[in-house]
């Protein structure tokens, strides 16, 4: 009986230990600040956009090229850093974007020039989100959202952003 009672109590640490961990909620806005929405969150670092840093170096018909602040946000608390407490801001970067609507390219316009293609899944997450955020304040419009893509190695075809995704911005 005393084993029985061991091994339900044991289940339950591990079971309530794994639960705690399995997900961190993030905040939708810094300090519920509207010009701080959620673009991004991982592995208990939020990352939101800065509205109010968008600076557009040039804008047409078809081409975008602008930027904006990006802040990574430690919401995990000082069980994980003894140095970081919840909800302290541990990096500011400026991200550049540039888009082509007559091919729907988004670039990430550092010295690379990489583009940002939208295959799932994605392997730059707060990159791309905060790409597609920054096209959508500025223009309104949806970019790679506008339509489906291809998940890799599948042919199941798939929205990369859905509508709440949008309705922070």
């Amino acid at each position: 009986m005393r084993r029985l009672m061991f091994v339900v109590a044991l289940l339950c640490v591990l079971s309530l230990s794994s639960i705690a961990q399995a997900r961190y909620p993030y905040p939708e806005y810094r300090n519920d600040d509207r010009n701080f929405p959620l673009v991004w969150g991982h592995d208990g670092t939020a990352f939101y956009i800065d509205r109010s840093s968008i600076e557009i170096s040039r804008q047409s018909d078809t081409v975008l090229v602008a930027a904006i602040n990006v802040l990574s946000v430690d919401e995990r608390g000082t069980e994980y850093r003894s140095n970081v407490t919840d909800g302290t801001v541990t990096q500011k970067q400026m991200f550049a974007f540039a888009y082509d609507e007559s091919d729907l390219s988004m670039y990430n316009y550092d010295e690379n020039k990489d583009a940002l293609v939208p295959v799932l899944p994605l392997a730059r997450g707060v990159v791309h989100y905060s790409g597609e955020a920054l096209y959508y304040i500025v223009t309104g419009k949806k970019f790679h959202g506008a339509r489906k893509w291809r998940r890799e190695n599948s042919n199941e075809y798939l929205t990369m952003f859905d509508n709440v995704f949008y309705a922070r911005y």
